[in-house]
């Protein structure tokens, strides 16, 4: 079981895990947090990596 708070990214337009999938994890993860990435596929930290940096600031400040 997690017992820490739980950051998941997504890409929206990914093809190989859909994002349904995260969903599911952050219904599941107690204190979990899922953030899509438009536009983004499957290497979401490759593509819009500013992006998701923000967001794992954000988590780690206890913001949002």
């Amino acid at each position: 079981m997690i017992g820490s708070p739980t950051l998941l990214i997504w890409g929206s337009e990914d093809r190989m895990v859909a994002p349904a999938h995260g969903e599911m994890l952050a219904r599941e993860i107690p204190n979990a947090r899922l953030e899509v990435v438009a536009g983004a596929g499957h290497a979401v930290a490759i593509e819009k990596p500013e992006e998701v940096a923000a967001k794992i600031v954000a988590f780690a400040r206890g913001e949002g």
